[in-house]
């Protein structure tokens, strides 16, 4: 196996995220925390970027699971991980 494939993180991009792409590849060599990687992704898409991540209705999605926006600091994206940006969806 390529080893620089465990080294990248898959971003993807739903919703209002659309307008940064349908993905984006960040190459990491440690753990990050999500403000860790939009500061990486703010460095390639913009401070748009940033902005958008940082509104109350976007969802962070880590490997198909939601993160709890209350516990976001106590989370750790590593190399070969996947994650996603979204729109929160209410619903009842």
């Amino acid at each position: 196996m390529d080893s620089g494939v465990k080294s990248k993180v898959i971003v993807e991009f739903y919703g209002p995220f659309r307008e940064y792409g349908k993905s984006h590849e960040l190459r990491i060599d440690k753990a990050v925390t999500f403000e860790e990687l939009i500061e990486l992704l703010e460095k390639s898409l913009g401070v748009s970027f940033r902005e958008r991540a940082m509104k109350e209705n976007s969802t962070y999605i880590l490997n198909s699971k939601i993160i709890n926006r209350k516990k976001i600091d106590d989370v750790l994206i590593h190399p070969g991980d996947k994650v996603a940006f979204a729109l929160l969806i209410g619903g009842g």
